[in-house]
């Protein structure tokens, strides 16, 4: 057996040391720990669940509340949630007999070299990453990788991964294969290390547990860290015999000592480790949103246009959303400033689709908008946002910048010429994008809704006329059709910015009459 994670120093840390898991926690406790070096962004939300996860469930088998800031008794606690393992296999990441289990990988009984795929050499060959293309992040691009590496990547596949063909099934916290696990959660606002957000999802992992049993979970007794089972790549779990806090794994896999390397053997399975397919990912995630109108209901699944303001203000306010525990605010838990943290690898079918995290800071007076009470207002001032947004986008600036493409043209607009408008009305959605919520914030503040809505409105006003003169200084200028074609566009946009939004600009004889 090599690297205990309990008691060897695996896990680099920014002071240059390398730490147990205990120790981890236990900086992670008192902010002496607050950031890994060697932890890839789209690992980010796996190694912080399952660090929730771990310590929420060493915890409460101990039937404490508070986190110790000691490693000795968080290396205590661990061991107590495995205590038919003297010799702390589950906790290695290399254990020679593969009829035992080692860290987030399970027993395989009959399992051989020789009936295994391998051996792989880096971690990021069984990372969550679809690599092979060498697009976006080379594969194999570690020259000599730590166990650290490995550890991160072996935390990535078992609790994020989804369906990568026949007999490579996903984790059962996810909306289905294709789909991926998304993160919804408030954060303290004015840190970003892990270690403030590590205290608060801990506080509200164990102020929240009875909130979990509507999934069908057993009160006590409960399978907790899924990889202590034996697996023979045929038989699932259900959801009745797990702890609601379950740390799932979701292949068979196992690492083995190479000389001083590390290196990875995989094998298939018939069925999912855990038996949840119809549950569509339903099943008490702490920072998952479920999709509430559907039926049945479904995990939250994030395209590659990742969290734009059409889908966080669904999420957050709309309420088609079932928030997750995470993402609502808790008393004496969320009581300072605070953020909402969304982060997100989506996935497709074979593919991965971008890692997205996008943090917005909640101003001090707008906090209590994200409780329940108040999420009909801000659903509704929100909506208007967007119905103002798509309209100055297709009614206004699409339509002027096709009569600045078309000036001095005979006939309808070609497919060509509507595809030109398309990369300026995309200038004109990210700037929205930017300042959506700031802005949002302020409507809410505002005297009152018609106030809030102007804000919105000459904000976007502003942005659609300077995508509007970027179009018209990137159109050629050697000819004076190039005039023309402004003063076409100009005169239009004003025109359909005075049919939709009144309020914005003085009628045309106030207008006439100025000019005069």
């Amino acid at each position: 057996m090599r690297h205990n994670l309990l008691t060897t120093p695996l896990i680099a840390v920014p002071s240059g040391d390398r730490l147990s898991l205990p120790e981890v926690l236990a900086g992670l406790v008192d902010g002496r720990v607050d950031g890994f070096p060697e932890l890839a962004a789209h690992q980010r939300h796996a190694w912080h669940a399952f660090l929730v996860q771990m310590a929420g469930l060493a915890l409460h088998r101990a039937g404490r509340l508070e986190p110790p800031a000691d490693p000795e008794a968080w290396r205590d606690l661990l061991r107590g949630l495995t205590p038919d393992h003297p010799d702390d296999a589950p906790w290695h990441l290399v254990v020679t007999d593969w009829s035992r289990p080692a860290l987030l990988q399970p027993a395989l009984p009959g399992a051989t070299v020789k009936s295994l795929k391998g051996p792989l050499a880096q971690p990021d060959q069984i990372d969550i990453l679809v690599t092979a293309k060498n697009h976006d992040v080379k594969s194999a691009r570690l020259a000599r990788p730590s166990p650290g590496h490995w550890l991160f990547a072996l935390v990535s596949l078992q609790t994020m991964q989804g369906f990568l063909g026949a007999g490579n099934y996903g984790i059962a916290r996810m909306n289905g294969g294709f789909s991926s696990r998304p993160a919804v959660s408030l954060v303290p606002r004015d840190t970003s290390g892990p270690a403030a957000q590590f205290r608060r999802d801990l506080r509200v992992l164990l102020a929240t547990r009875d909130d979990l049993h509507v999934f069908g979970y057993p009160e006590t007794g409960g399978l907790a860290l899924v990889w202590l089972a034996d697996w023979d790549g045929a038989a699932s779990l259900p959801l009745t015999g797990l702890d609601p806090w379950f740390i799932e794994i979701c292949r068979r896999l196992r690492l083995a000592q190479r000389g001083e390397d590390i290196v990875a053997y995989t094998g298939g399975s018939k069925a999912a480790r855990i038996d949840a397919r119809m549950r569509l990912g339903v099943i008490g995630d702490p920072w998952t949103p479920v999709f509430k109108k559907g039926d049945p209901p479904k995990a939250l699944t994030v395209s590659a246009a990742g969290f734009g303001y059409h889908l966080l203000w669904e999420v957050l306010f709309k309420g088609n959303y079932a928030p997750a525990l995470m993402q609502v605010p808790h008393d004496g838990i969320d009581d300072g400033p605070v953020a909402i943290l969304a982060r997100v690898l989506a996935r497709g079918q074979g593919v991965t689709a971008g890692y997205h995290e996008r943090r917005l800071p909640v101003p001090d007076p707008a906090r209590n908008w994200l409780l329940p009470e108040n999420r009909d207002r801000v659903a509704r001032v929100a909506q208007r946002q967007v119905e103002d947004a798509d309209m100055m986008i297709t009614k206004v600036l699409s339509p002027a910048l096709l009569a600045f493409r078309m000036a001095g043209k005979s006939g309808k607009p070609s497919d060509d010429d509507r595809a030109w408008t398309w990369p300026w009305r995309d200038d004109l959605d990210r700037l929205i994008d930017e300042s959506f919520f700031d802005l949002l914030w302020q409507a809410l503040a505002a005297a009152d809704d018609h106030d809030g809505q102007m804000i919105w409105q000459r904000f976007l006003k502003t942005q659609a006329e300077t995508v509007l003169e970027r179009a018209f200084a990137a159109a050629p200028s050697v000819s004076s059709r190039s005039w023309r074609a402004q003063a076409e566009g100009g005169n239009l946009f004003n025109a359909l910015l005075r049919k939709s939004f009144p309020d914005l600009a003085p009628p045309r004889q106030d207008q006439e009459e100025s000019a005069a």
